[in-house]
């Protein structure tokens, strides 16, 4: 009944504050509004608008703004659903019946009047940001350069590509060319399908081309409609020729973070087991997409994620919501699923699964944590950018690599962006100056999918990482006390409040509020309030303050212990990466044993209580006084 689901969407978006969450993206839900050019499977009901207008209503009464898609996942022409790829090739290329149906399907969405709030949503000040087609430009690349989609595109699609293929190389003077350059075969498109020469580099500076075309025709019509908020186009793709695109057309970079992204979910799906804190020191997880940033405009992760059954999913809760706060990135849109009211007081049915937060009490934990430190502000933002600046001549030369994974690790020092300074830059988007502007190295191969571009990673050349971090050091940037060696993957944060270690796989946050240690077994950490002793297991272990104090003088705070999850019955491989019996609820916590001294005045008046899954009181722990500790 409809006055049920009011009551328990009411009820979630209570919820949904009170987890810390202010930032809300429905994703597909707004684009399977019915369209005249879309054939949903099944069809849908006014009864399924109803459901999403009053779910952005109640999220808004709550202060939770929301960052919506104008297509993710829905729009479709005929009565045949349209593999991804192929869609967003087609309104790629600018077919225009293709377009049209995009154009018609965000009409649909802006002009909607939502009737809990009396306003359209294109006028909804709630709506704070627009993704113009989720993961496209990627999708975009498969769909042209497998052979195998490329086959299936429409004729229309495909003739659409040639014309402005051969335009664009006339413009360029280029008269002899082939029709398509050699394709990838595998379920990949690999940039090393650019590579051959000459056609292939100039097929994706043509690619790039349609990118800045598309993003500007998106915002002419999002505009043209009315919407007043901000947009973002290619959140899922990481080549410099979109970067390019984006810089021009984009008031807001959306990047999707996934680390462990399973090979398929559920059973016969692999994650990889890979440590994030050693894969971030090398360039990759945080600062993959942190190559994207402009320091002139709002940067979000449009979707963050530490996948179960990777065994490392605690570090999730510190690693990038403190590179996030240091780099001083706007948004993290954690992926997915944070609240669900069947969890208030007792365990959620089903099981853990590899997004979901509500369902894992790893990432229950590490979402709570990343509140305190990312959007309470426990970690503090760097007050120095370092930026990397790509001039006319130069990227577009490079439009199918990735900028430098070895540049892109300057952002666990410092906050660290690119730019295009010749480019235009978009209406209202000012010059930001950064305190050090440095020459492109060269950048890294790309293996892109469906829905995300991979760095395949070759070493980036013209750049040494350590000589750069002694020249910020004699500008003043960096203190000469700051102990970062990239030769032993060991980087310390300008602020000094962030120590990762890739070869001995640990990092430290050590704030006034906030201290915390993800590590494998063993390690002492020394913290000076709190010292972890050791772990008997690889783990997070971490202290935070919730009652506005300083730990130094705080009197409630709380205690978080994570190791690994598992559900009752799962089986793993061998090696721990594919998954053979998927288990269901109750979840189940790998047991360790942790020692810890914590100084504080207080000493004497603490207690330490188990919480439950709801953050309730349970039992009462036994815990040790020393004279003020």
């Amino acid at each position: 009944p409809k006055e049920e689901f009011h009551r328990l969407i009411d009820a979630f978006a209570v919820q949904v504050k009170r987890h810390g969450f202010n930032f809300v993206r429905p994703h597909g839900m707004l684009d399977q509004m019915e369209t005249p050019n879309w054939q949903p499977t099944p069809k849908l009901t006014p009864d399924w608008i109803d459901r999403v207008d009053y779910i952005a209503a109640a999220l808004k009464r709550q202060g939770v703004y929301l960052y919506i898609d104008f297509t993710a996942y829905g729009m479709r022409l005929g009565e045949k659903p349209m593999k991804s790829p192929l869609m967003k090739t087609a309104v790629m290329s600018g077919d225009r019946t293709y377009v049209d149906a995009w154009k018609s399907c965000t009409r649909q969405i802006l002009e909607h009047v939502n009737p809990y709030t009396g306003i359209a949503w294109k006028d909804d000040p709630a709506v704070a940001i627009a993704m113009e087609f989720n993961e496209q430009a990627t999708g975009a690349k498969l769909g042209t350069l497998r052979s195998g989609l490329r086959d299936q595109l429409p004729e229309t699609t495909r003739a659409e590509l040639l014309r402005r293929w051969n335009a664009w190389c006339a413009a360029k003077g280029w008269t002899e060319h082939p029709d398509w350059p050699e394709s990838s075969k595998g379920s990949y498109a690999w940039s090393a399908s650019f590579d051959v020469e000459p056609w292939g580099p100039r097929y994706h500076e043509f690619l790039s081309s349609l990118f800045l075309e598309r993003a500007q025709e998106y915002n002419e019509t999002a505009r043209s409609l009315g919407f007043g908020g901000l947009l973002s186009a290619y959140n899922s793709d990481v080549d410099l020729g979109a970067s390019a695109a984006r810089w021009q057309a984009s008031d807001v970079v959306s990047y999707n973070f996934h680390f462990g992204h399973p090979s398929s979910f559920g059973k016969g799906g692999s994650v990889s087991q890979a440590d994030s804190c050693s894969m971030t020191a090398r360039g990759y997880d945080f600062s993959c997409g942190a190559r994207l940033r402009f320091h002139d405009r709002p940067y979000v992760s449009s979707e963050y994620s530490h996948a179960f059954w990777n065994f490392r999913r605690y570090e999730g809760g510190v690693l990038m919501p403190s590179y996030a706060a240091l780099n001083g990135h706007d948004g993290i849109l954690w992926h997915s699923g944070g609240v669900n009211l069947s969890a208030v007081g007792r365990w959620p049915r089903g099981r853990i699964e590899v997004f979901h937060i509500y369902t894992s009490p790893i990432m229950q934990a590490a979402t709570f944590l990343g509140a305190c430190l990312y959007r309470r502000g426990d970690v503090a933002e760097a007050s120095h950018k370092v930026e990397v600046a790509y001039h006319n001549g130069i990227w577009e030369g490079m439009t199918r690599t990735a900028p430098s994974t070895e540049q892109a690790r300057l952002g666990l020092v410092t906050r660290y962006g690119i730019a295009f300074p010749d480019l235009p830059r978009p209406d209202g988007v000012a010059d930001v100056r950064a305190d050090a502007v440095l020459k492109p190295a060269t950048g890294d191969r790309i293996r892109d999918g469906e829905w995300v571009s991979s760095v395949v990673g070759d070493k980036s050349k013209g750049f040494d990482f350590d000589r750069c971090i002694r020249a910020l050091k004699k500008r003043g940037i960096l203190k000469d006390t700051n102990r970062t060696d990239a030769s032993r993957l060991r980087f310390e944060s300008e602020t000094g409040e962030l120590m990762l270690d890739g070869k001995e796989e640990w990092m430290t946050v050590d704030t006034p509020r906030t201290k915390a240690v993800a590590a494998p077994s063993g390690k002492r950490t020394d913290l000076g309030a709190l010292t972890v002793l050791g772990s008997t297991e690889d783990s997070l272990t971490a202290l935070t303050s919730v009652d506005g104090r300083d730990l130094a003088d705080s009197r409630r705070m709380v205690f978080v212990y994570a190791t690994r999850e598992a559900n009752t019955g799962m089986v793993l491989s061998k090696d721990g990466r594919k998954m053979e019996e998927c288990g269901w609820y109750p979840a189940l916590l790998k047991t360790g044993r942790v020692s810890v001294r914590f100084a504080t005045p207080h000493a004497a008046a603490l207690k330490l209580f188990l919480l439950d899954y709801s953050g309730r009181r349970l039992e009462e722990v036994a815990i040790r006084h020393e004279a003020g500790a």
